[in-house]
């Protein structure tokens, strides 16, 4: 037994890749006991230090090397570089290889290095902040790594959380307190925690002998959940805990002199903790093909090997030995593998060194334009564009699906309250009346004291989850939601005033008369229930329940004699004008029924498992036979500029989803608003199907009718959650029908079912993006190959999670139409020419072997290799990420362009192949002008020119030509461009003027020789044109003739556009003005 298990644990170790100064000190129990003020009890589990670094001083070369040889190129480039360390094999200096690798390996660990740096820093500040720790009667300051489970903590105002505490005392005589999450989720509202009945009124003195005993959960990462139960002594009944009782590690304590709490989870445990994660790997359609043209290429380079081995090995024994010069002789029986091994590192360049680090730098800067574009900056929110991800911003330009959230992401997630419907009567809607608040019938029904409006607004002042305080005299709300916030705001307007309250008590001001109700019970709301509830018992000692939530939810738990028709007209019309309707009910529990469900709730509530189900369960034996009071119905209007941002995706080719938890009439209505879906009739198609087998059946006769229409209209779909499940168990046939659509519309949809949706289309081999600014988008975001975030009214959970954040809706159309466009545009560019640079070289290298024997001999010195592109070819490719092909302008105002990009036609087999065969003209013109001119040069001093000085001459026209490359194939060339293309240049001539004065180099004395000689510079000027001679020819004719038209309208047809756009040419009546890129 022993032996086995001391093989499973060397087998975690391995495959688990766990670290062994932390391995065995993890608790795993199921449960958690937690005895407070009692060490010993506590003593397996961990401090609070905090952790988050990669590294440690002795770990961090090996590891950083590790990880760097994870990477099958830099593997590659080890292999080759210790090949080099073999004098028998090297062609070269093995300085060729190891420098250039030393140096991006070096570049790659500084800048871990620093990152990891960093996270100590901030590890640090946190772990020695000073916090009270309350140990029998003394008092005592410790830093908070020093905090165990079962500590006594007490915490002052502004306070930040050191670990996850349960609240069991506080300054308030409620014995609850305030808390900001914002380093967690981005809101700032001020959130209630509750200290539980038993520990609410003890003072910090009465803490010295207190042992309670918690049990809970295991560390997780379920931040808002927290089903855990806690005893004053061993003999004791539980009490339940929930979240409202738990403090999260790193909120701050607001507005609250002092609180007292005991460590439940400390250290990386908490649930912060346990929530730090690295973000999913995203890999770009650019990466991919760059990993597919990588593979080919060494498969080009091993086919190379071989042919040239086999050859070089035939050459050496036929002709070798009749070449007295060579000193041939066979002495080692490993003698046929040497000239195949030679050949391996004289083509090792073909995989371009420097490629993964010319990439990582452009990409770094791409994001940095995007944090850096003031157009982008929002100024309502004060909320700039940021990206979170370095390394997607070619796919921005790639993009075929959007999926989009509603509430917050369309519409401005300002909830404004505008009609209501109470007792059959619709309010706010009448001839005239723009809203609720203008409506004299309302009005009139409230000073008349009428029952049905005074039950209505009374219930919107209670059922609710808001905070009121007061600033300048003046009540100010907070809650978390923007709907109860209007509706709290609604009925103090009409005269229903919440005042203030806590977890056990809220008060309101009903025409200034004042009542307090004791608050006995919340359920709270949640996507699956869609209602909320709140069990008050009256001033007049009656039990009241109020309920709202959404219209079916409601509609189900009504009395049976309920006569709800035309609420449930009122509601479809309010909902067709797009406005959020909530439902409304209300019931008087009875005293004994109360106290019958009260155990099984507490059984419920005190319960460790599935304690959602059974909570949920218990709420049913209240939420029933309601009396319906009315609706409310809430505007959230359209963020400005999202019709035509849409509109101009569809025009760029895009298919826009939107996934909701809206109603399915609301869902329609806001997508007809903004131009998501058409008004024409039978333009939309519902899917409904209530099963599998119906649900299959329907989607057949959908596809095969959209199949045999000819015309192929233009159609969009609209799907509720409930028939959702079936279609996606139905994947293939709704996939095939989803593609097909204009865009798609799911209504009614849970977070999970979001993500469901996101990932069919994804793996269908499309390019998908994801927006969307709430905690119930995150799935989604994460989900799809960019997900962009808005800083929104419902916190920064979606901006954190995201790749890409902004503030607005229309900025997604810059985003993409801008920085997209010109990110794929550049990084393609950027790779192909890293290859071709590489393959120019290599090429040259291998027509050199005809006059070298096929011996595996290189024809460029080590200087030439090694600076090749550390130096001379570096600056002027990374200066190429300030291309642009057209204005930003004018790709804002021709969505069209973008399927420019979205199709990938500047990174495709013909354009690799293109690049490989230029690099092959090149190579070939370039070395025969050489050899043709210098091969038989003989130097005034009677002195022949070496092979040195043969390579150099090809070397220094190979450099021209790259340069001559990078301004030809550019759109539009700044002074920082010409600079650095000047700056390489000179280098390049003053270090071959230094390396002439060092007689150990190889090129002493002849740069001087060749400087001096004027076939030199005819022999580079020659072979450098005609090696560009044909490029700059095709790239004139294409200017000129090929490039798409561009016309200068001045139509007023479309509204939405200046009168001074630009866009493509599609009527061929329109008068044309013809230019180039370059003009543009």
């Amino acid at each position: 037994k022993i032996e086995t298990r001391i093989r499973s644990v060397e087998l975690l170790i391995l495959t688990a890749n766990m670290r062994l100064p932390c391995f065995g000190r993890k608790r795993t129990d199921a449960v958690r006991i937690i005895v407070a003020n009692d060490p010993p009890s506590n003593a397996s589990y961990p401090t609070n230090r905090i952790t988050n670094t990669k590294y440690s001083i002795i770990s961090f070369i090996p590891l950083n090397l590790l990880e760097q040889f994870g990477r099958f190129m830099n593997l590659y480039f080890l292999l080759i570089a210790c090949l080099q360390l073999w004098n028998t094999i090297t062609p070269v200096n093995p300085a060729a290889t190891w420098v250039p690798l030393a140096v991006i390996f070096a570049i790659s660990a500084l800048k871990e290095g620093i990152d990891d740096y960093n996270r100590h820093l901030s590890d640090k500040r946190a772990n020695e902040r000073r916090y009270t720790l309350l140990k029998g009667t003394n008092r005592s300051e410790i830093q908070a790594q020093e905090i165990r489970v079962g500590d006594i903590i007490m915490l002052t105002t502004d306070s930040e959380m050191p670990c996850d505490l349960v609240l069991l005392s506080s300054s308030d005589a409620t014995g609850s307190c305030y808390i900001e999450t914002a380093n967690i989720d981005g809101e700032t509202d001020y959130k209630a925690r509750l200290a539980p009945d038993s520990t609410m009124n003890m003072k910090p003195e009465d803490f010295a002998n207190f042992q309670g005993i918690i049990e809970c959960a295991s560390p997780n990462a379920e931040i808002y959940k927290f089903n855990s139960r806690m005893k004053m002594t061993a003999e004791s009944d539980w009490i339940a805990l929930t979240e409202r009782n738990l403090l999260l590690q790193a909120t701050n304590l607001r507005v609250t002199s002092w609180i007292i709490g005991v460590a439940v989870y400390t250290g990386n445990e908490s649930k912060v903790g346990q929530n730090k994660t690295d973000p999913p790997t995203k890999w770009t359609r650019g990466d991919r093909f760059i990993n597919r043209s990588t593979i080919l290429i060494f498969i080009l380079q091993l086919a190379l090997v071989i042919v040239f081995g086999i050859v070089g090995n035939i050459w050496q024994h036929q002709y070798a030995g009749q070449m007295w010069y060579i000193d041939f002789k066979i002495v080692i029986w490993y003698e046929w593998i040497v000239i195949p091994l030679r050949f391996l590192l004289l083509n090792s360049m073909m995989i371009p060194i420097s490629l993964k680090v010319s990439l990582d730098i452009v990409k770094y800067l791409y994001a940095k334009f995007i944090d850096w574009d003031v157009e982008m900056y929002d100024e309502e929110t004060d909320t700039p564009a940021k990206a979170t991800s370095t390394a997607l911003s070619e796919d921005l330009g790639q993009i075929e699906y959007v999926f989009s959230d509603k509430t917050g992401t369309l519409t401005e997630n300002k909830m404004e309250f505008v009609k209501c419907c109470i007792d059959g009567v619709l309010y706010g809607h009448a001839l005239g009346v723009k809203n609720a608040y203008d409506d004299g019938d309302l009005a009139a029904s409230i000073r008349s004291r009428d029952e049905h409006v005074h039950n209505f607004f009374r219930a919107l002042a209670l059922c609710h989850s808001v905070n009121a305080s007061r600033s300048e005299e003046k009540l100010v709300y907070k809650a978390s939601s923007p709907d109860e916030e209007a509706l709290v705001k609604a009925a103090a307007h009409f005269g229903f005033i919440f005042t203030g309250g806590d977890s056990r008590q809220a008060t309101v001001d009903i025409h200034e008369t004042e009542e307090k109700y004791q608050r006995l019970h919340v359920f709270e709301f949640n996507s699956d229930r869609k209602r909320m509830s709140v069990l008050f018992r009256e001033p007049s000692g009656k039990l009241l329940l109020i309920t709202k939530g959404a219209d079916d939810m409601i509609f189900a738990r009504l009395r049976d004699d309920e006569d709800i028709s035309r609420t449930k007209e009122q509601l479809e019309m309010l909902a067709q004008i797009g406005l959020r309707t909530l439902v409304i009910g209300s019931r008087i529990v009875d005293e004994e029924e109360y106290n019958n469900w009260l155990p099984t709730f507490h059984a419920a509530n005190t319960s460790l498992d599935d304690r959602e189900r059974l909570l949920a369960e218990s709420y049913e034996g209240l939420e029933h036979s309601l009396l319906l009071l009315g609706a409310s119905a809430i505007e959230d209007k359209l963020q400005e500029g999202v019709p035509e941002a849409i509109a101009d995706f569809r025009e760029a080719g895009l298919r826009i989803w939107m996934l909701t938890g809206d109603k399915y009439s609301t869902a329609i209505q806001i997508g007809q608003t903004c131009n998501l879906i058409s008004h024409a009739k039978d333009a939309l198609i519902p899917l409904d199907g209530n099963s599998k087998v119906e649900m299959h059946t329907l989607l057949n006769s959908t596809l095969n009718r959209i199949t045999r229409t000819k015309a192929h209209p233009e159609f969009s779909l609209i799907i509720e959650g409930k028939f959702l499940n079936f279609a996606l168990e139905c994947q293939e046939l709704f996939l095939e029908l989803s593609l097909r659509a204009q865009s798609v519309i799911c209504c009614r949809v849970t977070p999970q079912q979001k993500a469901q949706v996101v990932a069919m289309v994804k793996n269908s081999g499309h390019v998908t993006l994801s927006i969307g600014d709430g905690g119930n988008d995150v799935g989604m975001i994460q989900e799809a190959h960019v997900g962009v975030g808005i800083a929104g009214r419902e916190g920064l959970q979606a901006a954190r999670a995201s790749d890409y954040a902004i503030g607005k809706f229309r900025f997604l159309k810059r985003l993409m139409f801008v920085h997209g466009r010109y990110s794929f545009i550049r990084t393609s560019f950027v790779a192909q020419y890293c290859f071709y640079k590489s393959l120019f070289l290599c090429w040259m290298q291998m027509m050199y072997q005809v006059f070298a024997g096929f011996s595996g001999t290189a024809f460029f010195t080590t200087f030439n290799l090694t600076t090749y592109n550390l130096l001379f070819t570096s600056l002027p490719i990374l200066l190429y990420v300030l291309d642009k092909d057209y204005h930003q302008d004018i790709l804002m105002k021709n969505p069209k362009l973008y399927k420019d990009t979205q199709s990938g036609k500047y990174m495709t087999r013909a354009t690799m192949i293109h690049w490989i065969l230029r690099s092959v003209y090149q190579a070939i013109v370039i070395f025969i002008f050489t050899m043709a001119i210098f091969y038989e040069e003989v130097y005034r001093t009677g002195r022949t020119l070496d092979y040195d000085g043969i390579s150099m001459v090809a070397y220094t026209a190979v450099i021209l030509v790259n340069a001559c490359t990078i301004i030809s194939e550019s759109n539009n060339m700044t002074l920082v461009n010409h600079g650095g293309i000047a700056l390489t240049l000179v280098a390049y001539f003053i270090i071959l003027g230094i390396l002439n004065n060092f007689p150990n180099m190889a090129l002493f004395g002849e740069t001087q020789r060749l400087f001096a000689d004027v076939n030199y510079w005819f022999a580079v000027l020659i072979s450098t044109v005609a090696a560009m001679l044909p490029f700059w020819a095709y790239n004139y004719i294409h200017d000129q003739y090929l490039i798409p038209h561009i016309v200068l309208s001045n139509s007023n047809d479309d509204a939405r556009r200046s009168s001074s756009m630009v866009s493509l040419a599609d009527d061929a009546n329109t008068p044309l003005l013809r230019m180039s890129k370059s003009n543009v």
